[in-house]
Order: C-alpha cells, then sequence, then structure tokens
C-alpha cells in the first residue's frame, strides 16, 4: 500500500518537514514491498535545513498471503501502551484484511506474529523463503571477511588472504567489490583504492582467483568460437562446438553466451550425436548434455525472474505519488532487462493508440536515464562519451579537451570495461577502447611530467 506524506519535526534541528511514511509491507498490494522492507529503503527523513537523514520510527505489518505470514513490529523507542500498540497495529491489520477478497481471509489473519525487533521479522520472512539463520550467520561472516579484506594493509593481504583461502569463495569476492563501488560513490579515495587492491589481491592469491582465471579464460575462447561461426551459423555447427569443449567451464560459457539458441531441437539433436558417439565417449557427451540442459535451464529461470521484476519495478515507478524519490530508491534496479520492459510498454501504448501511456513511459524513461546519468562516477561517464563518438578522431578530440577527467581511477576502468568486451566477444568495441585508453595513458603520462 503507498506511503503517505506527513509534516514531522526534523529529530536534528527541529526545521519542519515532509516525510514519506510506509507501515503497511502487503506483497497481496504491492510484489515489491518485501524487496523495499529487506533493503531498508523506507521511512527515512532527509533535512534540507541540517542536512540529517535517519530512520523514523513507526508501527509497520507485513503481509504476505502466499506464505500466510502477518507480522508486526511495534519500535520500543516508541514506549506505546499495550494498548495503544494493539489500537495502532489493529488498524493496520484492518486494512489488510479489507483489502482482501473473502476467499482469501483465512485463519493465519486472526493470528499476527509479533517481533521485538526489525531484524527478527525480518528473519522470519527470509525463514520463509528458505533463508535459515544459520545461513544468516554464514552471510554475515562472509561479510566481515569481506570487510576485513578491504580495509587490510595493502601489504599484509598476501598472508591475509593465504591464511582465509578456505573461507574466499565467489560471495566474498563480490562483497569486496561492492565495498570498492560504494566506496566510489562516497568519494571515499582511502577505502576504493584498498578494497581495488583487495579484489586484485584475491585474483592473484586465492584458489578463488584462479579459478576465476580459468572461468575467464573459457568465455574468452568460447566467444572467439562462437565470433569464428559468425551470425548465421548453423544448429550443427553450435553443437559441434558444445561436443568438442575440451571442459565444463567451457560449456558453461556457451551456454551462458547462446542459452536462448538452446532449445528443444538443439538438445533433441544433440542427444542423438551422445547416442551415435563411441561407448567410451557416451559418459562425456553425457555430462556436458546435462550441464548444458542445467546451464540453459539456470538462465531461463533467471531470465523469467528479472523480467518479472523489472515489470513490477515499472509499476512501482508509475504508481509512485513522488517519481524522483522512486527512481533513486530503484536506482540498482534499472538493468537492460528493465529498459526491455520499458520499451515493450511504450510500443504496446504507441500500438494501442494510448496517447496519455505513451507520454507517460516516455517522460519515465527521460527520468530515469537522467538519474542514471547523474549516479555515474565521472570516470565511467568520460568512457561512454568517448565510446558515443561517431570515429576515432572525435574520440581523441573529446578526450583531449577533458584531459583534466583523465586519471589512475579512468585507466583502471578502462581495463575493466575490456576485459567484460573480451569476454562478451565484442572486439570491434574493444578494439576502439583500447586505442583510446593509449591515448588517455599518454597524456595522463604528460600531464604528470609536466606537472
Amino acid at each position: 500500500m503507498p506511503p503517505t506524506s506527513t509534516a514531522i519535526k526534523c529529530p536534528n534541528c527541529g526545521a519542519p518537514l515532509a516525510a514519506s511514511i510506509e507501515q503497511i509491507f502487503d506483497q497481496a498490494q504491492d510484489p515489491t514491498a518485501k524487496t523495499r522492507l529487506l533493503r531498508g529503503q523506507f521511512n527515512v527523513a532527509a533535512c534540507p535545513t541540517c542536512g540529517y537523514r535517519g530512520a523514523l520510527a513507526t508501527p509497520i505489518v507485513y503481509h504476505d498471503p502466499a506464505k500466510e505470514l502477518l507480522l508486526t513490529y511495534v519500535p520500543t523507542e516508541l514506549a506505546l501502551s499495550t494498548v495503544d500498540q494493539e489500537q495502532a497495529l489493529g488498524r493496520l491489520t484492518q486494512r489488510i484484511v479489507s483489502a482482501l477478497p473473502a476467499e482469501m481471509r483465512k485463519g493465519y489473519l486472526l493470528r499476527p506474529q509479533s517481533f521485538l525487533t526489525l531484524q527478527t521479522l525480518i528473519e522470519r520472512i527470509l525463514e520463509a523463503d528458505g533463508i535459515t539463520r544459520q545461513m544468516l550467520e554464514q552471510q554475515r561472516a562472509k561479510s566481515r571477511l569481506a570487510q576485513q579484506l578491504a580495509e587490510a594493509d595493502p601489504a599484509q593481504l598476501p598472508q591475509l588472504i593465504t591464511e582465509k583461502d578456505a573461507e574466499i569463495d565467489a560471495a566474498v569476492f563480490q562483497l569486496v567489490s561492492t565495498f570498492a563501488e560504494a566506496a566510489e560513490a562516497r568519494n571515499d579515495a582511502s577505502l576504493r583504492e584498498r578494497a581495488t587492491k583487495a579484489r586484485d589481491a584475491i585474483l592473484q592469491y586465492s584458489r578463488l582467483g584462479k579459478r576465476l582465471r580459468q572461468q575467464s579464460q573459457a568465455f574468452e575462447r568460447a566467444a572467439q568460437d562462437l565470433q569464428k561461426l559468425g551470425p548465421t551459423a548453423s544448429l550443427d555447427k553450435l553443437i559441434d562446438l558444445f561436443v568438442s569443449a575440451p571442459s565444463l567451464d567451457r560449456v558453461t560459457a556457451l551456454a551462458a553466451l547462446t542459452w536462448q539458441a538452446l532449445d528443444y531441437t538443439f538438445f533433441e539433436q544433440l542427444t542423438a550425436r551422445v547416442d551415435r558417439a563411441a561407448p567410451s565417449d557416451q559418459q562425456r557427451l553425457t555430462a556436458i548434455r546435462d550441464h548444458a540442459l542445467e546451464q540453459s535451464q539456470a538462465y531461463r529461470r533467471e531470465a523469467e525472474a528479472e523480467l518479472g521484476y523489472s515489470a513490477s519495478v515499472l509499476r512501482t515507478l508509475l504508481q509512485a505519488p513522488d517519481l524522483q524519490t522512486a527512481i533513486e530508491d530503484h536506482l540498482a534496479d534499472f538493468t537492460e532487462t528493465f529498459f526491455v520492459v520499458l520499451q515493450a510498454n511504450l510500443e504496446a501504448a504507441r500500438r494501442g493508440n494510448q496517447p496519455d501511456a505513451t507520454h507517460r513511459l516516455e517522460d519515465l524513461e527521460k527520468s530515469v536515464l537522467l538519474a542514471l546519468d547523474k549516479a555515474l562516477p565521472p570516470e565511467v561517464r568520460l568512457i561512454r562519451d568517448l565510446l558515443q563518438q561517431p570515429d576515432d578522431p572525435q574520440a581523441d578530440a573529446l578526450l583531449q579537451a577533458r584531459a583534466g577527467e583523465i586519471t589512475d581511477q579512468l585507466l583502471k576502468d578502462m581495463d575493466l570495461m575490456l576485459a567484460d568486451l573480451g569476454r562478451r566477444g565484442e572486439t570491434e568495441a574493444a578494439g576502439r577502447l583500447g586505442r583510446l585508453r593509449e591515448s588517455a595513458q599518454k597524456q595522463l603520462a604528460l600531464r604528470k611530467f609536466t606537472a
């Protein structure tokens, strides 16, 4: 249910300000309610007078009819009496029940579960999703290790990584990368540098790093092989690549790059290859087929889930009373899939001759793109502007005009983007970015020499 706007006084300076208060998180009415609650994206006051930003204490109720959950929480700092608590929660739960069709009003609605802390309420939601407290504690341990690595003295990283090697997995590596990105967003140069060095050291010294390098090489080779086939390659040629894959890592990479083509016909013909193979080779080919099927199904499930989530984000934005705030809350959700969903809705509105819906979606797209542009780190914005130039001479001219923006971090970001383009087989874009990086490096070296 949508939040309400309330006039309050700033807890820090006392100045009046408008706050958006959300007390009901109902999955039946808003599929993004759980995500918003788990991410803490609610009931935050921001004072334009003194800059204070903090959470607002208010009773909340969470409802998920699919899992028959009705959960309540009243912050202790409100110091409400038992009667006042019951009245406040009663009004909220009554709104939930009233919004439900009669056939969905079940017994669990009469037995709401109360929690003393917001954290225990969240743990109950996660438990209903199959995430146990033990799993949460394991995740917290990973977070602590990632923070330890991100904040460590770079000189101590090789020894620390050797000691913690068995505990460093993909989740820890991703968290360290997230610390670096968050530090970049906060302009915390010291933490960004340490977290970036920790990420690089993990790749260099850990068993995970060795594994990631192997997988990266598998993706590069798979991309190269697919590029050689060309855009009009036959199904037989694609099957040949899978059949000749030297490892399951290569099969994983091929499936990641071609999963949309791995349909019933593909697996039918691959199975025929397995059946015709020599007995000594059937076990290997069966493993390849089964792994390719598992990977392609996983990518399809992920794509379907992402489409569903992106559609719910779009609905949330269209229904939001404050569009700019909603956009800021969902910056991390504006993926390629989100824009695919947005464009599909735009096309439907245009074909259906719905001018109001068309204009609203067009305005939404402009607002999202503007917000994303503002959120980009300056180095990434410069790389984007360079790649948008029609040819290399104009890109070089832009690079010279913005020479003051060339930094060591820009070169590092270019290296990361080059590696990503290489993994995806986009050799033309990688070649152009590589040439621009050489120009940027020369200009940076010249500036440092003449400084």
